[in-house]
């Protein structure tokens, strides 16, 4: 009797950035004989991805969600997008968990906050999958010893303008262009900040934390954080993904 294929949910952070190479993922775990619900708020990147799941056989089923934003709301407006989210996504994801009865949550590590925690409680194992490089991420881990040194205030504001680094042979950062560095004002940069610093404090709850890097690329950042992996590059043109990386899979 065939065993049925381990059910993965798929939550991107709903920007084209960010829904890319979560899709491409997910592709990656179609192949392996998963089965994946793919989560967007955005109903246009889900018709957009449906011309690109032809091939999965069915293995990869697109869902649209609301994005809490009332009508009127700015898209574009950062502040209002992330408090939309913050409010509505656990709700979102927990129904869906329910529904679909996943084992497991690939979610972006910038969503962790709003469904890492929601995840656990139903029993859904949880892994932290971030579209950029592990230097990056590993920026966002390092924000309480930025903060303790003296470069950040504990509301994301730098003290001092200028270049840092994090550890020798590690490129330098500016504290004027820190992720959490947004338009929109103090207001909305202070948000990013305080939800960079719950998306932190969630990342444990997930068993394994992946990059979209590689380890030729930066292998001064792996070094300096062994608790994330390499799991890219992961392109777009699938004729390309074959990387070692992959093997995390």
């Amino acid at each position: 009797m065939a065993t049925a294929a381990l059910h993965v949910m798929v939550l991107p952070l709903p920007t084209q950035g960010h829904v890319t190479p979560l899709m491409e993922l997910s592709h990656r775990l179609g192949d392996h004989g998963f089965e994946v619900t793919f989560v967007c708020t955005e109903p246009v990147v889900i018709n957009a991805m449906r011309q690109t799941t032809m091939h999965d056989d069915g293995k990869i089923h697109l869902v649209c969600i609301p994005d809490g934003l009332a009508d009127g709301d700015d898209c574009m407006d950062l502040g209002k997008v992330l408090d939309a989210l913050s409010r509505c996504m656990p709700s979102y994801v927990e129904d869906l968990i329910r529904k679909t009865k996943v084992k497991w949550l690939v979610a972006d590590t910038n969503m962790g906050a709003l469904c890492f925690e929601v995840a656990k409680k139903l029993g859904v194992r949880v892994a932290s999958f971030f579209p950029a490089s592990a230097a990056c991420l590993g920026t966002l881990f390092s924000v309480p010893k930025l903060i303790e040194d003296g470069i950040f205030d504990d509301k994301g504001f730098p003290t001092r303008l200028g270049a840092f680094e994090l550890a020798p042979k590690m490129p330098p950062l500016y504290t004027s262009h820190m992720v959490w560095s947004v338009d929109g004002g103090p207001e909305v940069q202070h948000a990013a900040f305080q939800l960079v610093c719950r998306n932190n404090q969630a990342s444990s709850l997930a068993e394994i934390t992946v990059c979209n890097s590689f380890l030729e690329a930066e292998a001064t950042a792996f070094e300096l954080f062994p608790n994330i992996l390499p799991i890219g590059p992961l392109f777009a043109d699938r004729r390309k993904y074959k990387n070692p990386s992959n093997c995390c899979l």
